[in-house]
C-alpha cells in the first residue's frame, strides 16, 4: 500500500516520510477547516440578516486577514518557522475550542450573538494561516527539483482529503445534537495538525531550499513591491480576482439562506455543495490543468475564469430580472441554481487553474525574498480585496439596492 501511495505521488523512496507527514498534514487541515467553515457559515445565516449583517463580516474578516498575514509574513524571517507555525496552530486551535465552548456555555444573548459573529470572521484567517503553513512546509521539506515532481500529488492528497472530510460532516450533521458541535470536531482535527506538524517539523529541518543551497530569508516592504511592475500587476490581479470571488460568495450565500432556511438542511448543503466543488477541482487539475497550460499557456489559462465569470453573470441577471430574484418569488429556485453554478464553476476553476498557474509566476521572484513576496501577495493582498469587497458591499446596501445589482457590479469587474 506504501509502495503505490509513493508511485502514485511520483514521489522517491528517500522522500517518502516527508511525503506522508505532508499527506497528514493536509489531511488534518481538510478536516478542520470543512469543520469550521461549514459551521460558522451555517450559524451565521441562520443568525444574522445575510444582506445587511454579511458584508460588515466580510470587512472585518479582511482586516482580521491582513493582520495575521502580516505578522506572519513578518516573523517568518525573525524567527524559525517550526516556532512561528507552532504558535499560530495552538492559537488557533485554542480559538476554536473556545468558540465550541462558548456556545455551549454562554447564556447573555447579544455577548453569544457576538461570538458567533466572531466565529465567522475567523473563518478566512484561520484558511489562510492554515494554507501559508501547509505550502510554508511543503517548500521547505523539498527543494525546487523535488517540488515541481511532487507537487501536483500532493496537492491531490489535500483535496481528496477535503472531499472525505466535507462528504463526512454532510453526514454527521443529521447525528450531532448541535451544529455548534462542528467546533469541537475542527478542535481536534486542529489538535491532530498541531501533532502532526511537530512531529514533522522535529524530524526534518524546515529550511528553505535552493540550488544552492539554503537561502536566507530576506523581506520586501509593500511599498517596494508596488515599485517593482512585475510584482505591482501580479497583486493587481489578486486583488480584482478577489473582489469578484467575494461578490460571488455574497450572492450565493444570500441566495443559499433564502433557498435552505432549515438549520440541518442548511449545513448539509453547504457541506456537499464544498466537497462538489473540491470534486470538479480535483478532476479538472487531474485531466485538464496541466494539458492547458502546456498547451495554451499561462495567460489564457488566467483569463479563462474572468470570462466564464461575465458569461455566468450575464445569464444570471437575464434570469434574475425575468423569472425573480427574491425568495418570495414563483421561481426563485432558477436564480438560485444559476447563481450556485456560477460559484461552483467559478470557485473549481480558481482552485484547479488560477491556483497552480499563478504560482508559476514566482518563480522568476528571487529567492531571498521569493516567500515574503508569496506570503504578502496571497495573504495580505487576498485579505485586503476582502475589506473591499465588503465595504463596496456595504456603500451598496446604504442607497437599498437589490440583490440583482451584485451580478451587475460582477459583469464589470469580470
Amino acid at each position: 500500500m506504501k509502495t503505490f501511495l509513493l508511485k502514485a505521488l511520483n514521489v522517491e523512496p528517500e522522500e517518502s516520510g516527508q511525503a506522508i507527514y505532508l499527506l497528514g498534514q493536509g489531511f488534518w487541515m481538510g478536516i478542520f477547516l470543512a469543520a469550521f467553515d461549514v459551521g460558522a457559515v451555517t450559524l451565521f445565516l441562520l443568525k444574522f440578516d445575510e444582506t445587511t449583517d454579511l458584508p460588515m463580516a466580510l470587512l472585518i474578516s479582511g482586516v482580521i486577514g491582513i493582520v495575521v498575514t502580516y505578522l506572519f509574513s513578518f516573523f517568518q524571517t525573525r524567527v524559525s518557522f517550526k516556532a512561528l507555525s507552532m504558535v499560530w496552530l495552538i492559537l488557533i486551535v485554542g480559538l476554536t475550542l473556545g468558540a465550541w465552548y462558548g456556545t455551549e456555555n454562554i447564556t447573555n444573548e447579544q455577548l453569544l450573538s457576538n461570538v458567533y459573529f466572531g466565529i465567522f470572521t475567523l473563518a478566512l484567517p484561520f484558511t489562510f494561516l492554515s494554507l501559508l503553513i501547509f505550502w510554508g512546509s511543503f517548500n521547505r521539506l523539498f527543494n525546487l527539483r523535488q517540488a515541481k515532481r511532487i507537487i501536483g500529488g500532493i496537492d491531490t492528497g489535500q483535496l481528496i482529503a477535503s472531499i472525505l472530510a466535507l462528504f463526512g460532516i454532510g453526514l454527521v450533521l443529521d447525528v450531532l445534537p448541535r451544529t455548534e458541535d462542528l467546533f469541537l470536531i475542527s478542535g481536534f482535527a486542529g489538535l491532530a495538525l498541531f501533532i502532526n506538524f511537530f512531529l514533522m517539523s522535529t524530524k526534518y529541518k524546515l529550511v528553505v531550499q535552493s540550488a544552492e543551497g539554503t537561502s536566507n530569508l530576506q523581506r520586501m516592504s509593500i511599498p517596494k513591491m508596488m515599485k517593482n511592475k512585475y510584482i505591482f500587476l501580479m497583486g493587481m490581479f489578486v486583488i480584482v480576482a478577489t473582489v469578484a470571488a467575494f461578490l460571488v460568495d455574497y450572492s450565493f450565500l444570500n441566495a443559499t439562506a433564502a433557498q435552505f432556511p432549515a438549520e440541518k438542511n442548511l449545513g448539509a448543503f453547504i457541506a456537499y455543495f464544498g466537497a462538489t466543488v473540491v470534486i470538479f477541482s480535483f478532476l479538472f487539475q487531474t485531466f485538464v490543468t496541466d494539458w492547458l497550460i502546456s498547451n495554451y499557456g499561462l495567460k489564457v489559462s488566467l483569463i479563462i475564469n474572468p470570462i466564464l465569470i461575465i458569461i455566468l453573470t450575464g445569464v444570471s441577471v437575464i434570469i434574475g430580472t425575468t423569472l425573480g430574484y427574491t425568495a418570495d418569488a414563483d421561481q426563485f429556485i432558477y436564480f438560485f441554481l444559476i447563481i450556485a453554478g456560477s460559484k461552483l464553476f467559478i470557485d473549481s476553476l480558481r482552485d484547479a487553474l488560477d491556483g497552480p498557474s499563478f504560482k508559476l509566476y514566482f518563480l522568476p521572484i528571487d529567492a531571498t525574498v521569493k516567500f515574503d513576496v508569496q506570503t504578502k501577495i496571497e495573504g495580505v493582498f487576498t485579505a485586503f480585496a476582502g475589506v473591499l469587497a465588503g465595504g463596496f458591499i456595504i456603500l451598496l446596501n446604504n442607497f437599498d439596492l437589490p440583490l440583482i445589482v451584485i451580478p451587475l457590479v460582477l459583469l464589470l469587474v469580470g
